[in-house]
């Protein structure tokens, strides 16, 4: 004979599952926090080389428009990571099973509604976490595929901000070679 599956067992399935989409949203939003600092850092680090650089190399030189322009766009792509970021990490309203504001009408204490549920049968109670639990898991779900999708993308532009790096390096490189860069004071 096969086992049922009790509704005690079903409803701990559905609330170690949500709580499994509640970690992995958690992880995307650190990892989203993280790339927006990197990124900063990146930038801010790119702007004060490149000022120092573009100061620095003889413009006469073959390639000074080349560093300018892989400077300015390491820099885009690095704003353009922090910028979609930024939309991945942005606070929205959840829904999560049995949630406060089921308990509230109008910001005001519902008494008749806290009484439904604490006299429901438990049947009544399991059907409605069970809906509760599998409705607030579609949500995090979609949420999550959001976010996931923005921080792919925001990696593209990280990816493309931080490939400026090496150009930049191998130019000054050359520069350096053709004894094209003017150390001057930057006062």
């Amino acid at each position: 004979m096969e086992k049922v599956l009790s509704d005690r067992e079903f409803l701990d399935e559905l609330r170690n599952q949500f709580d499994r989409l509640v970690n992995a949203k958690t992880r995307l939003d650190g990892k989203a926090s993280g790339m927006i600092t990197m990124s900063g850092t990146i930038a801010s680090l790119l702007m004060v080389f490149g000022v120092f650089l573009l100061r620095s190399i003889n413009p006469d030189f073959e390639l000074f428009v080349y560093i300018f322009y892989v400077l300015v766009g390491g820099i885009l792509a690095l704003m353009g990571c922090i910028v979609w970021n930024i939309f991945s990490y942005k606070i929205r309203t959840q829904t999560y099973p049995i949630g406060s504001d089921r308990f509230f009408k109008n910001k005001k204490y519902d008494y008749p509604e806290v009484k439904l549920w604490r006299e429901s049968s438990s049947d009544d109670f399991n059907r409605r976490m069970f809906r509760d639990y599998i409705d607030s898991m579609k949500d995090f779900e979609d949420r999550i595929e959001t976010k996931g999708y923005r921080i792919y993308i925001s990696q593209w532009f990280f990816l493309a901000g931080v490939c400026s790096i090496p150009i930049i390096t191998g130019i000054t490189i050359k520069a350096i070679l053709d004894k094209m860069i003017l150390i001057q004071p930057l006062i």
